[in-house]
């Protein structure tokens, strides 16, 4: 499982934030208390949010996260089983409402969350809303860096990524451990560089590794 996580900070604040995050447990916005969810309409998105004001970097000290920081991207979940509209469970990301207002876009049409210019020209969409795989922001580069940059902010990626050990069979529960790792991104003097990896591992007790090598063990 691999996870992409994209954050902003105020400018000269990157770093800092990024030796934040990666000193926790994992260094993506899972274990992150904001709450990513697009809870309007599709075609209510930006605007909507932009009745509460306009969106702040915040700390989260109970993450032991103190750099003020904040997302450029929330999620669009829908389920099957809710009132019969749809035939399988998706998830898109869409641009959040700051990013809509600061680079100047605007829904393109109600078939999908696709968002264009004052020009139609189309500067962030999600590519799993026609193609197979995870769903993923993706946004033109030069507007994003430039409209981050006149904000006097700056952007850190990070990658988290994790592999697990566990039973096969579905009586037992065994564990035999977890390798994780998360490497950050920032852009220096224009170059996107690595400025961080963290490579950790979680060791399974001595009884998921019975229960693992139990469950491996042939019968009779």
């Amino acid at each position: 499982m691999i996870g992409i996580t994209c954050l902003l900070t105020k400018k000269g604040s990157g770093q800092r934030l990024v030796d934040e995050l990666i000193a926790r447990d994992r260094g993506d916005e899972s274990t992150l208390r904001e709450d990513k969810s697009c809870n309007s309409f599709l075609g209510e998105h930006g605007w909507r949010e932009a009745e509460a004001g306009p969106p702040r970097l915040r700390r989260e000290p109970w993450s032991r996260i103190n750099v003020p920081w904040m997302t450029v991207s929330v999620e669009l979940r829908e389920e099957t089983g809710k009132d019969n509209s749809i035939l399988d469970s998706f998830s898109l990301d869409l641009p959040s409402s700051w990013l809509l207002a600061a680079m100047g876009l605007r829904l393109r049409d109600g078939r999908g969350p696709v968002y264009v210019d004052a020009s139609d020209i189309v500067r962030f969409m999600d590519p799993s809303l026609k193609e197979r795989g995870a769903s993923a922001g993706v946004v033109d580069r030069q507007l994003f860096l430039r409209t981050v940059e006149t904000a006097g902010l700056e952007a850190v990626w990070l990658v988290a990524g994790e592999k697990n050990v566990y039973s096969s069979d579905s009586i037992r529960h065994g564990f035999g451990g977890r390798v994780m790792h998360v490497m950050a991104y920032r852009f220096v003097n224009g170059v996107l560089e690595v400025s961080l990896r963290r490579d950790f591992k979680l060791q399974a007790s001595v009884e998921q590794m019975k229960e693992l090598l139990a469950s491996e063990a042939p019968l009779g």
